[in-house]
């Protein structure tokens, strides 16, 4: 309260007690959360600035709503600790003989003995506490010292290892008072830390609590896990997670009930609502706050804002018991805005895709920020183009051949250029549409062709991709077809001299040497140096990987270096299976590894502290590429290098990027400075219209839908042979479509040994790859081996493909009748399961019984902390 309305209270009677109060205050006052009360007011005393504002008179207002702080330690029946070995078992100021709960005033006081823990068990089974469960664990030591209702103190903090810092605390202070809130810091100041400690005062505080954090990418889910949550709060809640390879998203469901922290990619949880198997399906309701990861994402058609539309409905139809939101970014970017009011206009998108009451950054303790967050240094690395480009340019000349061979001379001055290869995959597309055989065929090979430029740009080995290319397609096809036949001999005339090009050293990327000068500046033989090169394809990743590990003048070097890629399937280039980019990130986290050449994957989350070099290579992304990228680079005096070609169209564009990251910043401030009404009515108004997009969108597809299954015929694409009907076709996982007619193989045949995906899919396992039986055409498609039983589908069975395959599950719950003549080393989570409903009512009280006993008899120290489950659950 205010210091000028300070009123005395009365001391406690217990000298331990006024001991533990002097110890706190102390602890409070070096936190700056308490201050005395001045010399020359009456009274002393101390009173805590951070609950007051303001009045125009002067004056002081209190921010606190103690009512509803008062009707929730009524409803929730703290509990008092206590570790005295000569107490009395358990005394309650309530009647104990009273079939209801304690009066308002009333509490439990609760021993750290098995004594105890017995006592309070006849309560809970009595139904004396209906909305109290215990859970047991070991006492490490004789001081129970962890409240279950307060904040944590300093020193347990520090214990944590998660002691914040200003600015984090003040930007989670709304979040802690459950609003909906996006934390906006620089990549590596801390906001997972942040997050994390909302996540555990919100597990601590509200009843029933559960949490969710969303990640978009599958490492994400791992590091997240095991470099923060698991390390923090392993011993206080259950923390599981869950990505698409492992086994636990079959049992989605199962495993959130019994957690209180779920860390899963958002497209688990996406497909979790969208379930009807019972194992799986959860509902948004199932969780009170959802922790979304690079919150920039949601937005348009992305998983994420799928998500926030499945919430967003809800909202709008008024159901309540809705999570809270805590969005994360560092980037929440400008959807490539030309003006400053596009770049307003996007900010509160994402605001009204989140629900956010607010975005917060640091205001009062910018100090602090910028003590903890140094950004690298950037250099432009820019290098001249090349004197001479002879392959390129024969490459160029092959390609206007195969142009005026079809009679198409309409893109032939774009070569090597992004909207060379979006027409040229427009051009396959129609001509797969209209059967043109021909012209689809040439479009394949000109794509390829558009891709060494590309990998010319980069590198030097473009020829080998062209090389292994033509193998591969004479290999699996064998055709005869005049177009292959004409294709197959320009490369062949033209692969000795395209080859000798390639290898003469005269005409070397000129970006390779500036590369070569970098990684030997910052990996010498003493350095501890650690860095990632950004390159724009996983062919140009792999590409200079091979060229770092051939590099003669490299070798000398401190270099430990490997490719990093994504995981999704394409038969354009090689993927990294999940478990390999899992590998490859751990090692560059324990340094076995010190250098990766990736993709975009490693752009967001990657959090390794001690990277001192981020090199982007010739890259034209947007702005928020540009930012995630160079937060990569976290280490003391770290470099940011962007390397490209002088006057060339990267340059121009990262040149723009800094321009709209700085737009970004303003559009930022003014949102955050919106008067708060008008603020509310225009994240109404863009939440409504979202919907209604939504809405339109949807009908949009349903009437597109004008055939049904069977009046649709499926042709190969490369000879326009009929091979299949729509009523063929079933969906798996919502992903995946499965052709169930058996007499299908008679139109394809196996080329390949069965294809590793690199995770195990839920109810079937890839076969091998499959290609026509007449043109010999192949593609990303592969025989599926599925689990497969009869059942009624619109009246004719059919062939179910997606389906649960019913694993037995050894469950962990046990009643007194399943148990042994000692209790299970997983007793905690045994406990934990039975009294959260697994049971019978009477299973549960014997099982309950037999564990405090068996405890007591074998005189082990246990201690009590409280949950909470549903209410109502002892009246079953």
């Amino acid at each position: 309260m205010p210091h000028n309305q300070f009123v005395v209270t009365p001391q406690r009677k217990s000298e331990i007690e006024q001991l533990s109060i002097q110890r706190e205050v102390l602890t409070l006052l070096e936190k700056k959360v308490l201050q005395e009360v001045p010399q020359q007011e009456e009274t002393r005393g101390f009173y805590s600035p951070l609950f007051l504002r303001t009045k125009p008179d002067g004056t002081f207002r209190v921010i606190i709503n103690l009512k509803q702080l008062n009707r929730y330690l009524v409803k929730s029946m703290p509990i008092v600790w206590g570790c005295w070995d000569e107490a009395s078992l358990c005394s309650r100021r309530h009647d104990p003989d009273s079939s209801g709960p304690p009066t308002e005033d009333g509490n439990v006081e609760v021993l750290g003995s098995p004594l105890a823990a017995l006592c309070l068990a006849f309560c809970l089974v009595e139904g004396k506490l209906n909305q109290t469960l215990v859970y047991i664990g070991r006492d490490c030591g004789r001081e129970l010292s962890r409240p279950t209702k307060p904040g944590l103190s300093k020193d347990h903090l520090q214990e944590l290892k998660m002691e914040l810092r200003d600015y984090q605390w003040e930007v989670i202070g709304p979040a802690l008072e459950g609003k909906n809130i996006i934390i906006w810091l620089p990549t590596g100041s801390g906001k997972t830390k942040a997050a994390l400690y909302v996540a555990m005062r919100h597990l601590e505080i509200k009843s029933n609590a559960k949490v969710a954090m969303i990640v978009n990418k599958v490492h994400l889910v791992d590091q997240h896990y095991s470099k923060e949550f698991q390390p923090h709060l392993k011993d206080r809640f259950n923390i599981i997670a869950v990505s698409g390879d492992t086994e636990e998203k079959s049992f989605f469901a199962n495993f959130v009930k019994t957690s209180d922290i779920v860390i899963c990619t958002a497209q688990i949880l996406h497909n979790a609502l969208k379930s009807d198997s019972e194992e799986k399906h959860v509902e948004l309701t199932d969780f009170s706050l959802l922790i979304i990861d690079e919150c920039h994402h949601t937005q348009k058609d992305t998983v994420y804002n799928k998500l926030m539309g499945a919430y967003m409905e809800k909202k709008l139809k008024g159901e309540r018991k809705l999570p809270q939101i805590l969005g994360l970014t560092a980037s929440p970017g400008t959807d490539r805005a030309s003006t400053f009011e596009n770049a307003v206009d996007h900010i509160l998108t994402i605001c009204a895709n989140l629900d956010t009451w607010k975005i917060m950054s640091p205001k009062t303790s910018i100090e602090s920020l910028v003590a903890n967050s140094k950004q690298p240094k950037k250099q432009y690395d820019l290098v001249p183009q090349r004197d001479e480009d002879p392959f390129g340019d024969k490459v160029k000349e092959l390609m206007g051949a195969i142009h005026q061979y079809l009679d198409d001379f309409e893109y032939t001055t774009e070569f090597g250029t992004q909207m060379y290869e979006q027409n040229i995959v427009l051009m396959e597309k129609e001509a797969a549409e209209n059967a043109n055989r021909r012209r689809r065929t040439c479009a394949l090979h000109l794509r390829k062709y558009n891709d060494a430029l590309f990998l010319h740009d980069t590198v030097k080995d473009a020829y080998d991709l062209l090389d292994e290319f033509y193998i591969t397609e004479r290999f699996i096809k064998n055709s005869r077809d005049e177009t292959d036949v004409y294709l197959y001999r320009l490369f062949n005339d033209n692969c000795g001299q395209l080859l000798e090009l390639s290898r003469n050293i005269k005409y070397e990327n000129p970006k390779l040497k500036r590369l070569e000068e970098i990684l030997k500046e910052h990996f010498h033989d003493s350095s501890n140096a650690q860095g990632i090169i950004f390159t724009r394809t996983r062919q140009s990743t792999h590409s200079l990987f091979e060229w770092i590990k051939s590099n003669a003048s490299l070798q000398g070097l401190n270099i430990k270096a490997s490719a990093l890629t994504g995981a999704g399937f394409s038969n354009q280039s090689k993927h990294m299976t999940q478990n390999e980019q899992k590998d490859v990130i751990q090692n560059f986290r324990k340094s076995v590894l010190n250098l990766l050449i990736s993709t975009s994957v490693a752009e967001e989350g990657l959090d390794i502290p001690e990277c001192n070099i981020v090199v982007r290579y010739g890259l034209m992304t947007n702005e928020i590429s540009m930012m995630q990228a160079r937060g990569r680079a976290r280490a003391q005096e770290s470099c940011y290098s962007f390397l490209a070609k002088f006057g060339g169209k990267e340059s121009k564009r990262e040149r723009t990027n800094e321009s709209l990251e700085d737009l970004m910043n303003q559009a930022i401030k003014y949102v955050q400075d919106m008067p708060e009404r008008e603020y509310e009515e225009k994240i109404k108004e863009l939440q409504r219209d979202s919907l209604t997009e939504r809405l339109v969108k949807q009908d949009k597809i349903e009437s597109k839908k004008k055939f049904s299954a069977s009046d649709v015929r499926l042709d190969c694409r490369n000879c326009s042979a009929a091979v299949a009907y729509g009523h063929d076709l079933r969906v798996v996982e919502e992903t995946h479509h499965v052709n169930i007619n058996p007499n299908f193989k008679v139109y394809y045949e196996e080329y390949t040994a069965p294809v590793d995906l690199g995770k195990k899919m839920e109810n079937w396992v890839p076969g091998s790859a499959i290609r026509c039986r007449f043109c010999m055409f192949f593609n990303t498609f592969f025989v599926t081996l599925l689990n497969i039983c009869s059942k009624t589908f619109d009246g004719s069975v059919v062939a179910q493909q997606y389906l649960s395959n019913f694993k037995t599950i050894a469950s962990l719950c046990k009643t007194c009748n399943n148990f042994s003549s000692s209790p299970p080393d997983s007793i905690l989570e045994d406990v934990l399961l039975i009294l959260d409903g697994t049971g019978t009512r009477e299973g549960m009280k014997r099982t309950f019984f037999f564990v405090i006993v068996v405890l007591a008899e074998r005189r082990q120290n246990y201690f009590l902390v409280s949950v909470k489950v549903r209410h109502n659950f002892w009246k079953k």
